[in-house]
């Protein structure tokens, strides 16, 4: 019974943890993040985070070119999104008053922002701008 109520509590403690993983990897794809691990997320490398909504027109037609964009720049940097409605906290702590909003982190602090709908080459632009700055 020991060794049942054990596994129980690792498998559990595994799914607990998962939550909290970051997205590390810079694989050309486009993650979406959670308050539980956006700071834990944006903390390595460079980031780029797309703060969104499903609601936001706008947002929608963001989504494309950010993808197209992460695939561009795969193994240079992390692309990820973060819905505001479900993260307010993240959203307020990072003062988003307009989406998309657009935030190029290095190594957890912030670097640069754009807000409205951005095409890829300006995104691509900022991304080297701050890749050739390290």
């Amino acid at each position: 019974m020991k060794r049942k109520a054990f596994i129980l509590t690792a498998i559990l403690s595994l799914f607990l943890a998962i939550g909290n993983v970051a997205y590390s990897g810079n694989d050309g794809k486009v993650k979406e993040v959670s308050e539980k691990n956006f700071e834990n997320s944006i903390s390595k490398g460079v980031v780029i985070v797309d703060f969104w909504a499903t609601w936001c027109r706008p947002c929608l037609m963001q989504a494309p070119i950010f993808e197209e964009a992460a695939k561009e720049m795969k193994g240079k940097v992390t692309f990820l999104k973060i819905d505001v409605d479900k993260a307010k906290n993240v959203a307020t702590k990072y003062r988003i008053s307009s989406i998309p909003t657009l935030i190029v982190f290095k190594d957890g602090k912030e670097v640069t922002r754009t807000m409205g709908t951005q095409q890829k080459e300006n995104i691509i632009a900022v991304l080297n701008k701050v890749l050739e700055s390290k």
